[in-house]
């Protein structure tokens, strides 16, 4: 396998699938030429395209570090004119991004092996199929079909990130993120009856998050502003959630086959912050949970648990007031 000297960073790999774009890759080379930088509009006419579409192209490009704009005293017209230059060293991004490439070839082997092992393993659900074109359209319908669920799928695998050396530490934050998105929505869904009977107990903990009376079942998203000071890098805000969160979950119907469950997960659960950024908090709730029965989800919850509590060393102690 090629040594890579440099590992290709978040922020890099986000250019880089911006730089998927043909025109995208074309507007950062011509800008990284030009010494004044251009305007919009005469990229627009470089590349025959409209104002709207390059300035769309151009929004991209900023948004992941590869240009920036400063404004210059306009020669014909009393506004200043906006000028974009590129703001990376393209050919040494170009350098680094080898490794992105390396690993694309290391991917299509190992995938093709497994597509062979696939063919030979289940048989049973692999049509005739008369001439390669067949074979390759029918390869296609199945990879398109399962490239994006798959990635998915990964991420939802904690207990498999757990054993990549690479990967640990980034498992905690799957198990964490994974707990959440699970945990409340089952919550919510119960919430959302609570509120619908005007619950007191809820009341009070809605009241703290600005909710002066509950109107109807609605009121029961107040649990999306509870996770989101359990993820903030506020300590005071992240301390009153926690206790708000075990408020909620102590106030869940005593006949719920997994509110035990939750409960001995929960000072775990809480600390969510701790290994999540605003970034991986973003993605909460995004993920579809494809196997809902109850044995499926509290292995799950307590497969994620303990993962977490070994990324967090040790639990919390706190008490619900």
């Amino acid at each position: 396998m090629r040594e890579l000297t440099r590992l290709v960073t978040p922020d890099e790999l986000q250019l880089y699938k911006a730089l998927l774009d043909e025109t995208r890759e074309s507007i950062l080379d011509d800008l990284a030429e030009s010494p004044k930088g251009m305007t919009a509009t005469e990229l627009a006419r470089h590349f025959d395209l409209k104002l709207p579409t390059i300035m769309s192209h151009l929004k991209k490009l900023e948004q992941v570090g590869a240009i920036r704009k400063h404004e210059r005293k306009g020669q014909h017209v009393n506004r200043p004119v906006v000028y974009y230059k590129a703001s990376v060293r393209v050919g040494g991004f170009r350098e680094r991004v080898k490794q992105v490439e390396a690993a694309l070839d290391h991917f299509r082997e190992d995938l093709s092996e497994a597509i062979f092992q696939f063919l030979q393993r289940r048989g049973e659900v692999v049509p005739t199929l008369g001439d390669p074109t067949s074979l390759w359209e029918w390869l296609e319908l199945l990879l398109k079909k399962t490239a994006s669920s798959v990635a998915e799928i990964v991420v939802q695998r904690p207990e498999r990130l757990v054993e990549i050396p690479k990967l640990q530490s980034l498992a905690g934050k799957v198990a964490a993120l994974g707990l959440l998105n699970d945990t409340m929505f089952m919550v919510l869904n119960e919430l959302w009856d609570l509120a619908k009977k005007k619950d007191h107990k809820l009341a009070e903990v809605a009241k703290k998050y600005g909710v002066r009376k509950l109107r109807d079942e609605t009121d029961a998203l107040v649990i999306l502003d509870v996770v989101e000071d359990l993820l903030s890098k506020n300590d005071s805000k992240r301390l009153q959630a926690q206790v708000a969160l075990a408020q909620l979950v102590d106030m869940l119907p005593a006949g719920l086959s997994w509110k035990r469950d939750l409960q001995d997960i929960l000072p775990y659960v809480v600390r969510a912050g701790e290994l999540l950024d605003e970034k991986s908090a973003n993605s909460l709730f995004e993920f579809e949970v494809k196997d809902q029965s109850k044995s499926s989800m509290i292995s799950r919850w307590r497969t994620s648990a303990r993962i977490l509590k070994e990324a967090l060393q040790k639990p919390l102690l706190f008490a619900a007031k």
